[in-house]
């Protein structure tokens, strides 16, 4: 009897791990949360067919991110999620550490020394990005780059900068893309409050160079609360473990079927 319970259990989480399967859920669930939608519509604004349609089409289009996170972090309570598997390195494939600034004026020196003293490997460089700022931001950033220069060496530290205003962040990857996307094989991005832990940058780039990993563009990694002095953030400490925990160990599952 045990036996013919585990053999249904295997088979029923054999139906859910299947690509087509998931999907089909997605699809529902979009649909569900739309058709709740339109029924409210309906009894509010009944007789705009033409409002109606093009409020439901563009809510389906917004509602379908919802279902798609939603079922993410239910199949994450019931399913393992999955290990991807890494490969030896003989060689360490040109690698950018990107940290893409504006206006910062404390602690960048300390957090980006930490993180590439931690991850300094052959073929990795740390590169700093930053967009229009004040004189006294610039300073600040150009006594950062001496300083990590001085201890890496001007070859192994990069710096990148726009004087247009209307460029933030997003537009400073793009452009920063389209002038070095060239030069490297992976870049891995980062916040001016960014740490990243030792081997953090080795470990991707294993995972990444592994041919069963081939179909994967972008490794989301775990995000981690540190530094927290105050009550409030140490409540965040506790709630960010549980979000991540879910929504990484989902997106490893759910991504690669979309």
């Amino acid at each position: 009897m045990r036996r013919q319970a585990l053999l249904l259990m295997r088979q029923i989480s054999g139906f859910f791990r299947r690509p087509e399967t998931f999907i089909c859920l997605l699809i529902l669930a979009t649909m569900g949360f739309t058709s709740l939608e339109g029924i409210v519509i309906g009894d509010s604004y009944h007789g705009l067919g033409v409002f109606n349609v093009t409020w439901l089409l563009v809510f389906g289009y917004l509602i379908f991110n919802v279902a798609f996170m939603l079922l993410h972090t239910t199949y994450a309570l019931f399913i393992n999620y999955t290990l991807f598997k890494e490969r030896y390195l003989t060689e360490i494939p040109r690698t950018a550490i990107v940290y893409f600034l504006r206006k910062e004026s404390s602690g960048l020196y300390e957090r980006m020394e930490y993180t590439f003293r931690c991850n300094y490997l052959d073929n990795v460089d740390l590169w700093i990005v930053t967009g229009e700022a004040e004189e006294k931001y610039l300073s600040y950033e150009m006594d950062v780059l001496h300083r990590l220069r001085k201890k890496f060496g001007d070859h192994r530290v990069q710096y990148f900068h726009s004087d247009n205003p209307t460029k933030r962040k997003r537009e400073m990857m793009e452009l920063w893309l389209d002038e070095y996307s060239n030069d490297y094989k992976y870049f891995i991005p980062c916040d001016a409050d960014s740490l990243l832990p030792i081997n953090t940058v080795l470990k991707l780039l294993r995972k990444a160079e592994h041919p069963e990993n081939r179909r994967i563009a972008v490794f989301q990694t775990s995000i981690e609360i540190t530094n927290a002095h105050t009550y409030y953030s140490r409540v965040r400490i506790n709630g960010c473990k549980l979000w991540m925990n879910s929504y990484v160990q989902a997106m490893t599952y759910g991504i690669p079927h979309i």
